[in-house]
């Protein structure tokens, strides 16, 4: 039985990040075809990567949730782990929206910058209950620094 609460935790946690990407790439609109229409920087990936790079992040996002979740920290704790995972996660559902479907480079560079920090509070906070939760959010981390220039960059270039 116990086994079968743990797999249900950890699809549950996987589904979550999931799902909300999922939700922010069809209420932004024809995302690939919107990327393709602005002037971007030559280090600017094809489209066809970011559907592939978003599901490692999202699937690594909710192996790390479900390792704090299940760790032994007490119900406190882990509510001050996940606090600004969910902040950042909400953030990162709005950056999609914010760049495709109203067109604010500017905000979605803003809000790049506040997933970042949001982060670096995560990772501290998660740090001091598994080392293994913090180090699967290293690659987004980097991917969050590349995307922020990307973004940036097209609003400079646009």
């Amino acid at each position: 039985m116990n086994v079968i609460i743990k797999l249900k935790s950890l699809v549950m946690h996987l589904l979550i990040p999931i799902c909300i990407g999922y939700l922010s790439s069809v209420l932004s609109g024809d995302i690939p075809r919107l990327y393709q229409s602005l002037i971007l920087p030559g280090f600017a990936p094809p489209p066809s990567v970011f559907p592939w790079i978003w599901t490692i992040l999202y699937l690594l996002m909710g192996i790390s949730a479900y390792l704090i979740a299940s760790s032994r920290a007490d119900t406190g704790q882990k509510r001050q782990a996940m606090i600004p995972y969910y902040a950042g996660l909400f953030l990162n559902f709005l950056w999609s929206i914010l760049f495709f479907r109203f067109h604010l480079c500017s905000a979605a560079f803003v809000n790049i910058l506040a997933m970042i920090v949001l982060l670096i509070l995560q990772l501290v906070e998660y740090r001091k209950l598994n080392r293994s939760a913090a180090a699967l959010q290293l690659p987004y981390f980097l991917w969050l620094i590349f995307a922020g220039a990307l973004n940036l960059s097209i609003c400079l270039l646009n």
